[in-house]
């Protein structure tokens, strides 16, 4: 606790650090370092920094898939989805069916950064649906972490609930509909 203490200054580039990370490298969870955080710097500055994080992470990885395109981002994603997605949008519901689809796969919406960055979305409707989907999952997830650490542990148990929906509908929706893809 004292060496956390000692290096308070750390903490800030650490959580934006981490959170880019754990978006662009999609198996790693770099938000588990915002919940860490909490205790330190408190819930509302720890959910500026997280946002901070994802904003520059889930750039980066759309920008990555913009650049190295469908090679690089079918060695670790499925891409049938993206044609389907596509086929169902149009341009004046994009900004909309987008913000709702990242709201829902919260947790697992990195892959949703990459799958973006080859769609045809334009990165102002992209950047504007991933900081509202941001702002709304990242708020209440360290919110509820805050109360878990400054009220009753049984807080954290919220803290599943998104997470629990997010895997549901993963598993239900997307891994089902992937299994060919997904061994490629």
């Amino acid at each position: 606790m004292e060496l956390i203490n000692n290096h308070l200054w750390l903490l800030p580039p650490l959580v934006i650090l981490f959170r880019i990370i754990g978006i662009v490298i999609p198996p790693v969870y770099g938000g588990i370092f915002t919940y860490l955080a909490i205790p330190f710097i408190g819930w509302f500055y720890a959910f500026l920094l997280d946002m901070a994080g994802g904003i520059i992470g889930s750039s980066l990885a759309f920008y990555i898939a913009r650049k190295f395109k469908e090679p690089l981002v079918a060695r670790f994603l499925p891409l049938k989805k993206l044609s389907v997605w596509e086929k169902d949008i149009n341009e004046s519901t994009k900004l909309w069916s987008f913000l709702m689809i990242r709201i829902i796969t919260g947790p697992v919406s990195d892959i949703i950064c990459y799958l973006s960055g080859l769609s045809s979305l334009s990165f102002k409707t992209y950047i504007i649906a991933t900081t509202i989907s941001l702002s709304i999952n990242q708020f209440m997830l360290i919110y509820f972490a805050h109360l878990g650490f400054t009220s009753h542990p049984y807080y954290f148990v919220l803290l599943l609930l998104p997470l629990g929906v997010s895997l549901f509908l993963y598993n239900k929706y997307w891994k089902h509909d992937h299994k060919n893809t997904l061994t490629r």
